[in-house]
């Protein structure tokens, strides 16, 4: 069958669902996923979208024949920020990126890495230690980003950086507002309207300024660190290799680190963020990470942390977490030439959307989909290479490249932070989750902290 045949959403029907698309999209679309089917189509006009959440299908896309569903133009909203880099490119130039830039990941790296973790988690610790003796409340979303930024400015870009934490996150998150799914349908619209009375669609002031006010702050600390006055972090000293050997141009490099600079920090942040609220709001949670997180490892075990199998408890609850709000709710692919994928053919040039939110959720594939249970994940060795119903990270040969630094800079920081404080959740019930390009709390995610 021809997926264009599918039953789905078209012209009047998607414009009964648009309100809850707009109002709640991540509800409404668990709804229309919850019965198991395969694709399911979406148009008005010439729009047209087919949401894949079926595990075979998604392999074949992302793995078995991932050069026939390359990313193209799926990602022309973010471009303006990311350009060529790794998270954007195709295929030819994504491979040769990922021959040069994987090394800064190599885990000969993670003690440097671990030192930078407790270094800056430990200065964390001291400003908890203020919050709970005042009886703050703050929002984890936005003290997690700071904390991790500094760690990612250290590990990769420049340990002797000097920069504003504030400024950098709010330029960021106002790009990324604007170039995701339900800012670019704004500006189409917008863009619609001028072109009605003669008017040039051009770019907002604010989101121009606050592009290049990351791509000065790029350019600066780079020519910095080619003039000897910055020392390179894992990722700049290969580009500043590559670019003497001239191999790599400016442009590529602000790419390059740009792309860094938008996943690096953001969605750890988010994992840490909708961990400790799960944590904080399943009690005993905690007291089982306290107790059982290392039950299975020996005292004299010098296998790396991010190499043992999952049975750490702290590292099932991540895993659940990352099943029950990814931080990269979903992603998009194009079918190049036409083909059959598990009996459905796929015409060419169709837009397809893969959502990790919703085939997290989808009760077909998982028992209790809806509830927190972290002990679903103990035994499991990288869950997230091993199948294609739970797919935080991606999958295939594109699967994200920091995934194992990310997973092990999570387990890292709470087993700093839980023995020491409990977090007692004090925001809406429940959140509401905001599905911009990166998903966090529309609100905030806030805790009082106390200590234990």
């Amino acid at each position: 069958m021809n997926i264009n045949d599918l039953p789905g959403y078209r012209n009047a029907g998607f414009l009964k669902i648009l309100p809850g698309l707009y109002t709640d999209p991540l509800a409404t679309l668990t709804r229309i996923v919850a019965d198991g089917r395969k694709v399911i189509p979406f148009s008005f006009g010439k729009y047209v979208l087919f949401l894949v959440n079926d595990p075979p299908i998604i392999k074949h896309i992302l793995k078995n024949n991932y050069r026939n569903h390359p990313r193209g133009i799926s990602l022309k909203g973010i471009f303006p920020l990311l350009g060529q880099g790794l998270f954007t490119s195709d295929h030819d130039l994504w491979v040769k990126q990922q021959k040069s830039i994987t090394p800064a990941f190599h885990t000969r790296n993670f003690a440097g890495f671990s030192r930078i973790i407790e270094d800056e988690t430990a200065k964390y610790l001291i400003r908890l230690r203020e919050v709970a003796a005042a009886g703050e409340v703050i929002d984890l979303q936005k003290e997690f980003k700071i904390l991790m930024l500094g760690i990612l400015v250290r590990e990769m870009f420049a340990p002797g950086l000097k920069y504003d934490p504030v400024a950098v996150i709010e330029n960021l998150d106002r790009v990324l507002d604007y170039t995701s799914i339900r800012g670019e349908l704004i500006r189409n619209v917008k863009s619609g309207l001028k072109r009605l009375v003669g008017k040039k669609p051009e770019p907002p002031a604010w989101y121009t300024g606050s592009l290049a006010y990351l791509e000065d702050l790029v350019s600066d600390f780079f020519g910095k660190i080619m003039s000897g006055e910055l020392e390179p972090g894992s990722l700049t000293v290969i580009l500043k290799e590559l670019k003497e050997k001239g191999e790599i141009d400016d442009r590529q490099i602000r790419d390059e680190i740009m792309t860094f600079l938008f996943a690096g920090f953001d969605t750890v942040a988010e994992g840490l963020s909708w961990t400790q609220f799960l944590i904080s709001t399943h009690p005993g949670t905690d007291e089982k990470i306290l107790s059982r997180g290392n039950e299975t490892e020996t005292p004299d075990d010098d296998t790396p942390s991010h190499h043992k199998p999952g049975n750490s408890f702290l590292r099932s609850t991540i895993n659940e977490a990352l099943r029950l709000y990814p931080p990269a709710w979903a992603f998009y692919r194009i079918v190049t030439e036409g083909e059959e994928i598990e009996g459905l053919y796929f015409p060419a040039r169709s837009y397809l959307m893969i959502s990790p939110y919703l085939l997290h959720r989808t009760p077909k594939y998982w028992e209790k989909p809806e509830e927190f249970i972290p002990e679903r994940f103990l035994g499991e060795d990288q869950p997230e290479v091993n199948h294609f119903h739970y797919i935080p990270f991606g999958q295939g040969p594109h699967i994200c490249t920091g995934r194992r630094l990310a997973m092990f800079e999570m387990e890292l920081i709470l087993s700093k932070l839980t023995p020491e404080f409990r977090f007692v959740y004090a925001g809406e019930m429940p959140p509401k989750p905001d599905p911009g390009i990166i998903m966090k709390a529309a609100n905030g995610l806030h805790f009082r902290v106390e200590k234990r």
